[in-house]
């Protein structure tokens, strides 16, 4: 089970573990847009694509290594190296996603804390896109709280 979980209390950073031990740290840009993160001398960003929750994970050359579509709907996908993952979101405010095969059966899952964490069973998947979809999720989880604490402020 992969584990991520802020680094402080009001940090951008997220130690990202896997059985009790540290792999990475995931630093969240300023912007809510972005973060990065290193596996195995390896350097590796997630980026933000427009507002409809499409996330891309760039190698240190800048190269698309995988793609997530709709992060944060019910029905979102992860692409990489010619195969698709699918996830399902359990329920309409919920923050828990399940990973499904082709039948829609689950085969792994994706859960969101209310403190800053995220925890992943992501079986079959490797690990800089398990780090990725950890890192995906816990940049939606912060434009979500951004657009409500906005929202809050404005009175609407």
């Amino acid at each position: 089970m992969l584990n991520a979980q802020r680094i402080g209390t009001v940090s951008r950073e997220f130690e990202v573990g896997e059985d009790g031990r540290a792999l990475t740290t995931f630093v969240q840009s300023r912007w809510r847009t972005s973060g990065h993160f290193e596996l195995d001398g390896q350097g590796y960003e997630i980026r933000a694509r427009g507002f409809a929750g499409r996330y891309e994970l760039l190698s240190a050359g800048g190269t698309v290594v995988a793609a997530a579509d709709h992060v944060g709907r019910r029905h979102w996908s992860v692409r990489a190296d010619g195969r698709e993952y699918r996830f399902h979101r359990e329920s309409l405010g919920g923050r828990a996603v399940s990973m499904v095969d082709s039948d829609d059966r689950v085969i792994g899952s994706v859960t969101a804390g209310r403190r800053g964490q995220v925890s992943a069973d992501l079986p079959g998947m490797e690990l800089r896109l398990r780090v990725f979809v950890v890192g995906a999720m816990l940049l939606q989880l912060r434009r979500k709280r951004a657009a409500a604490a906005s929202a809050a402020s404005s009175g609407g």
